[in-house]
């Protein structure tokens, strides 16, 4: 048999023949197909047979690389493991994919400008998973089993997934099939930004009234298609279909589609009615985002179809089983002993342990410095994840000494149950400490009976009528450089559709929340600039010049101030945030409606001068205001002391967590503003659910 120079003999269940003209290169004949592949033997010669159906690259477009092969063209399917030659092993090479179909043997190699991520270009198992895609390829879900980080759990999508094992030996019509877009794929380019974020499951009910056939006779029987894409990616993927109904013009889906929701990501939607009478016609699109839908008056929005004849369309999501009961306890020590000598005193903090029957932790408080008799602040726990719901089921309290660099120590522990923490007449363990002893290394008691509240989700207050309200804060000091200087993190181009960080910034979080915020109207701030004619420098100045009101509409509205204030205030400085945050407490408590929730965007390049004022205000607004506070590090500054104030390293100064507070160097690549945004407002849901749970 003709086999490319070098090369071994092609894999089992390959032609035992060649196709096309003599091959140099396991390359793709310039011809379609003549037979599918697995069929009668190809003609005598040249180049291994393609998948049937597959694209097929001209010989003529480039020599192959000098060490191994790229990867196939977007589509393609792997025949075979090792199909072509010379690649026994299914890896890929890491290089932008060319128009060479075959698979490299070498240890995978990063592109320019990149890194190759944790385990590319290894070996999948071969009973189960995928191979990850060659670098820089939009890479849908692709497979069934998932073995290790880089495969792929669902079925083939529309570009750049590449199976590992060998497709069945069906017709061509029967491959092709396999093909198609599925049902359900993870998006393209990886899905979601953050990938520590867990989605909402939300579910998608649609209803459409008059309907027009567009076959000009008879009554159309309309199913709907449901696609979605992140704001980051530029193709759709189909994610659900309903039921067909039979002749009917104004129909009531009963199958729903069931979404992931992420709350700090743009969800493009698209929803098509076709008919089922007319080989899948399309009878009308609506197009709109999933965070437009949440944001709605119950979640619920009715328009009109964009082909023109007037028929309605109502899309209504609702939240699946998101409630949760949790317990609230606050719990304190007395006499705890002392890990570190006579002399001294513990660092003492709890862990509260779900027995499965092995302990599981499940929370944690802060640790108390140097004391004896620690009070903790009050915790909040789900009751699903502590006991699975049942008050009676043992759980476990661990105290420890806390040392900063070295491992903590036990100091004792106990096994009780929730119902017992909910006693009236009020809850006392004693600690056991981990070696015998008859010395008592101190108790734990409840502050008041335990408390059972139902907390619900984020997404069940969206579905009540719950209302996000913007304010933003634009950081004005020198540091920043003149918007005149190409240097500066200000600086204004004179290409309209280059924007600076400021101005990605505040369009694509401004993006996200405005769908939460149904009058659009968001007030705006600067501060450490010096107005006009001004002796002194502001730090809560309106970026709209007028005092009276503050507000601008919509993410156009906010850009227009932003580049206006450039020409007109001076930068100045210092880093002040306890102005524009006492403003934010006053207007998030002042609001006519008590059913929304305040957003505060900061977006800074250096690190704060007025932290104890503004430590002060956090603490004070922790308690009683429906208010978040996210800020974005654009700069390149020296940002640690910004941690203080993030509720994830200060719970014992701060009794609710508003604050996230996320550099943007940390990112990096052409995503780097949406993963920016993603991250300083991954905890909003957490946090405003955490405020109304707690105002109870």
């Amino acid at each position: 048999m003709s086999q490319p120079p070098g090369g071994p003999p092609p894999p089992q269940g390959l032609p035992p023949q060649g196709y096309g003209d003599p091959a140099q290169a396991p390359q793709y004949h310039g011809q379609p197909p003549q037979q599918p592949y697995g069929a009668a033997p190809p003609p005598p010669a040249g180049y291994y047979a393609p998948p049937a159906g597959a694209q097929q690259q001209q010989q003529q477009q480039q020599p192959p690389p000098p060490q191994g092969y790229y990867a196939p063209p977007p589509g393609m399917y792997q025949p075979q493991p090792g199909y072509g030659a010379p690649a026994p092993a299914p890896q890929y090479y890491a290089q932008p994919p060319a128009q060479y179909g075959a698979y490299s043997t070498q240890q995978p190699q990063a592109a320019e400008g990149q890194q190759v991520p944790a385990g590319y270009g290894y070996q999948a198992t071969q009973g189960g998973g995928y191979y990850a895609p060659p670098l820089g390829a939009s890479q849908p879900a692709y497979g069934t089993a998932a073995p290790a980080s880089q495969h792929y759990g669902q079925a083939p999508a529309a570009y750049g997934a590449y199976n590992a094992m060998a497709p069945p030996p069906q017709a061509a019509a029967v491959q092709q099939a396999t093909m198609q877009p599925p049902q359900s794929a993870v998006p393209s380019g990886g899905g979601p930004l953050n990938k520590n974020v867990r989605p909402s499951k939300v579910q998608l009910f649609v209803r459409c009234n008059d309907l027009k056939s567009k076959i000009g006779r008879g009554t159309p029987s309309p199913y709907v298609n449901v696609s979605i894409r992140f704001g980051h990616e530029t193709a759709f993927h189909h994610t659900g279909q309903t039921e067909s109904l039979k002749d009917n013009l104004n129909p009531e889906w009963s199958k729903r589609t069931e979404l992931d929701f992420y709350f700090g990501e743009l969800q493009y939607l698209v929803v098509d009615v076709c008919d089922s009478d007319a080989k899948g016609q399309k009878l009308g699109t609506f197009k709109t985002t999933l965070g437009d839908l949440m944001g709605a008056p119950n979640c619920s929005v009715t328009d009109f179809l964009s082909d023109g004849s007037g028929a309605k369309i109502t899309l209504k999501v609702e939240p699946v089983a998101a409630n949760d009961h949790f317990v609230f306890v606050s719990f304190a020590g007395s006499q705890i002993k002392s890990m570190d000598g006579p002399l001294s005193k513990s660092d003492p903090f709890l862990k509260i342990y779900a027995m499965d029957p092995q302990p599981r932790l499940v929370a944690k408080t802060e640790f108390v410095k140097n004391t004896k008799d620690p009070v903790w602040q009050p915790m909040q726990i789900s009751l699903t994840q502590l006991c699975q719901g049942d008050v009676n089921r043992p759980i476990q309290i661990s105290c420890y000494d806390y040392d900063e660099g070295s491992a903590e120590d036990l100091i004792g522990k106990f096994e009780c149950s929730v119902a017992q923490l909910m006693r009236p007449t009020g809850f006392e363990m004693e600690l056991d400490p981990p070696k015998r002893s008859r010395k008592s290394v101190g108790k734990v008691t409840t502050m008041g009976p335990a408390v059972i509240k139902l907390k619900e989700s984020f997404e069940a207050l969206l579905y009540r009528n719950l209302e996000i309200s913007l304010i933003t804060c634009v950081d004005w000091t020198a540091s920043n450089l003149a918007p005149s200087n190409p240097q500066s993190l200000h600086f204004l181009s004179a290409d309209p559709n280059h924007k600076n960080v400021y101005e990605q910034a505040l369009e694509t979080v401004g993006s996200i929340l405005l769908a939460y915020d149904r009058d659009k109207y968001v007030p705006m701030y600067g501060f450490g600039g010096k107005l006009p004619g001004a002796s002194g420098v502001s730090h809560c100045f309106p970026l709209n010049g007028n005092p009276q009101d503050p507000r601008v509409v919509g993410v156009p509205g906010m850009l227009q101030a932003y580049r206006a204030a450039l020409q007109n205030v001076s930068l100045h400085g210092p880093t002040q945030f306890g102005e524009i945050i006492s403003e934010s407490i006053k207007q998030a408590t002042s609001d006519s409606n008590a059913f929304r929730y305040t957003v505060l965007l900061i977006l800074t390049d250096g690190a704060i001068h007025d932290m104890p004022a503004v430590k002060r205000l956090i603490a004070s607004a922790c308690k009683t205001t429906p208010l978040s506070i996210v800020i974005a590090g654009v700069g390149s500054a020296d940002f640690s002391g910004m941690e203080e104030l993030d509720g994830d390293h200060s719970r014992k100064t701060f009794p609710r967590d508003i604050v996230q507070f996320v550099p943007m160097r940390k990112h990096s690549g052409p995503h780097s503003i949406q993963q920016l945004a993603s991250d300083v407002l991954a905890e909003i849901p957490a946090q405003c659910s955490d405020y109304f749970f707690l105002r109870q």
